[in-house]
Formats: structure tokens, C-alpha cells, sequence
């Protein structure tokens, strides 16, 4: 039994195929794939990402090793890198970009519309 992706979802061999296929016939982009990897793959176990290798190279056939490494190249090369004892500043919101703060209201001393004495 392969180790699942997900739950619910394909096995890691089964996306392996997948990327494998629809990058040989062109259905996925370089681009697409090199995303997938750093999100997903690079965070899986030893286990998970050699059953996707396998499935790669079982669809792209024998010059797939060196686009799969180099893909995974691409991949670790332009994600962020944070070692684990650097901490985010407080109030920093790493994954959105920079935190803009918004003046706070003060109250207005004109009398919501409708509201005025008519003369």
C-alpha cells in the first residue's frame, strides 16, 4: 500500500505519475511543477517523496531523473530560509507581506446626516 498524500487523497506514487505525464506532454508548465514541489513535496517524508519519484519516472520515462533533481533544485533554492531559532518579529505577518496599521477613528463632532436643527 503506498503512504497517501492525504487522507482522502492520492498516494505520493500517484502524484509522481501525475507530474510525471503532464509534464512529458506538456500539460503542466515547468513553473506549476517547481510550485507544487515547495509546497508540497518538500515537506513530505524521506518514504513520501521517494514513491513520488518512482511514479515520476515510471511516466516520464528514463531522462526524467534529471529534471525531476532539477526541479527539486529550483524548488529548495528559492523558498524562504528561516533557521528554527529565528523568530518573527511581534506584530510581523510574515505571510501576507508587511502589516500596514490604520489610524484609529476619533469621534466626530458633526451630528450624523439627518440629524442637524433644520432653520
Amino acid at each position: 500500500m503506498s503512504q497517501a498524500y492525504s487522507p482522502s487523497g492520492p498516494s505520493y506514487e500517484e502524484l509522481g505519475r501525475f507530474w510525471g505525464k503532464n509534464l512529458k506532454h506538456g500539460t503542466a508548465t515547468r513553473d506549476q511543477f517547481v510550485a507544487f514541489l515547495q509546497t508540497d513535496l518538500l515537506k513530505a517524508s524521506a518514504a513520501g517523496r521517494a514513491l513520488f519519484q518512482g511514479g515520476f519516472l515510471k511516466t516520464y520515462g528514463k531522462d526524467g531523473a534529471p529534471i525531476l533533481n532539477r526541479a527539486l533544485d529550483d524548488a529548495r533554492a528559492t523558498m524562504p530560509a528561516i533557521s528554527s531559532t529565528e523568530t518573527p518579529p511581534k506584530n510581523h505577518n510574515t505571510s501576507r507581506g508587511p502589516v500596514i496599521e490604520t489610524p484609529h477613528e476619533t469621534p466626530s463632532t458633526t451630528p450624523p446626516a439627518g440629524t442637524q436643527p433644520k432653520n
